[in-house]
Order: structure tokens, then C-alpha cells, then sequence
């Protein structure tokens, strides 16, 4: 073999890593994306996103009668209860299922009060169904 002067093996050299870079790119483009680590990589990010605890989005909020139930529970209870007082002049009690709709009903008789002096008579008592 030939000795090369060292500009020829300076030029040799280049070309041949010039040649290597270029066969390492074809090999890259060529490999799947797990094998360069770009699908590793996304797996992991999902994988840390199902280990961090949950928080609840929905944040849970009392419970609101239904408006139409609340009027026709007021005229079913509340309409005969007020007829009673005022023609009998005796106390009344009227049962509601729970404490807000009883305050409902307290707010309604102290509106209603104004006008009809019986409706003091009527005592709204809480007994759950």
C-alpha cells in the first residue's frame, strides 16, 4: 500500500466521514420512530399523565328543589292548611319533606302574613317522607 501525503489523507478523511454522516441520516429516516425514541419519549408524557391524581372537575353543588314541585307541594299543603285556620280559627300543621323546603314555606306564610292575619296559625313542621 502507498503512503498518502497528508492532504490526500486530510480529503480521504472528510470523505469519509462526509460518507458516514450521510449513511447515519438514511439509517435514522429509515428506523422506526420507537427506535430513535420520539414514541418512547410520547409514552412516557402519557404515562405521567395517568400517574398524577385526579382532579375532579365537576364540583358538586347542593341540590335545588324544582321551582314547579315547590309550588304545587305550596298550593297542595299550604292552600287547604290556610283555608282551615281562617275558617276554624285553630292551629295548622303542614309537613315538608326537608329544612329547605320548610324555609321556603316559612318565607312564603311571613309574605302572606301581611295580608291574612290567620296565616300565623299555620306551623310548618319538617318530617321526612
Amino acid at each position: 500500500m502507498a503512503q498518502l501525503s497528508s492532504a490526500e489523507q486530510t480529503s480521504e478523511q472528510t470523505g469519509l466521514t462526509l460518507r458516514f454522516a450521510r449513511g447515519v441520516v438514511r439509517m435514522l429516516v429509515a428506523m422506526p420512530a420507537a427506535a430513535t425514541g420520539r414514541r418512547m419519549r410520547r409514552n412516557a408524557r402519557f404515562r405521567r399523565l395517568l400517574r398524577r391524581p385526579q382532579v375532579p372537575t365537576v364540583v358538586s353543588r347542593p341540590e335545588r328543589p324544582d321551582p314547579v314541585a315547590v309550588v304545587v307541594m305550596a298550593l297542595d299543603r299550604l292552600g287547604p292548611a290556610s283555608i282551615r285556620a281562617s275558617l276554624s280559627g285553630v292551629g295548622v300543621r303542614v309537613t315538608v319533606p326537608d329544612e329547605r323546603m320548610a324555609s321556603v314555606f316559612r318565607a312564603a306564610l311571613t309574605e302572606t302574613q301581611r295580608r291574612r292575619v290567620t296565616d300565623r296559625l299555620i306551623e310548618i313542621v319538617v318530617e321526612p317522607a
